[in-house]
């Protein structure tokens, strides 16, 4: 099953690539994936319920992320472009510098969380109930 949804994705990517058509590698996987599992175990293979889950994911990340990036890209922009927004309270570029500064470190920090998070699922003892 995972070399014909393997061949299926990479096929579809390269295809995609060669015409110049945008895709996405994750959808095209999750796709062949549901391929697979239909022809080899039918219908019931398939958890519609997750598989409907991750469809809306697909659709409300995009526009959360843009957002919350526009959102960002505001308020960056008042804090550390602005020459005036911060004159009165702490005297000019400096606290532009400093305001950068803690945008990054916090940026960095997220980040940094992220990764660990990943470490963390990846080293967690798997249940021995379940069977892989």
């Amino acid at each position: 099953m995972m070399l014909g949804t393997s061949f299926a994705s990479v096929s579809i990517i390269m295809t995609s690539s060669i015409f110049g058509i945008p895709i996405s590698g994750t959808h095209t996987v999750v796709g062949a994936i549901i391929g697979a599992s239909l022809a080899t175990a039918g219908k019931d293979s398939v958890d519609w319920s997750h598989l409907l889950t991750v469809v809306l994911s697909w659709f409300v990340s995009p526009v959360v992320a843009g957002i919350i990036s526009g959102l960002l890209f505001i308020i960056l922009c008042i804090l550390t472009l602005d020459p005036n927004s911060f004159k009165a309270r702490c005297g000019g570029p400096n606290c532009r510098l400093l305001s950068l500064s803690i945008v990054a470190g916090a940026t960095n920090m997220f980040q940094a969380f992220l990764l660990l998070s990943l470490v963390q699922n990846d080293l967690a003892p798997s249940d021995p109930n379940v069977d892989e």
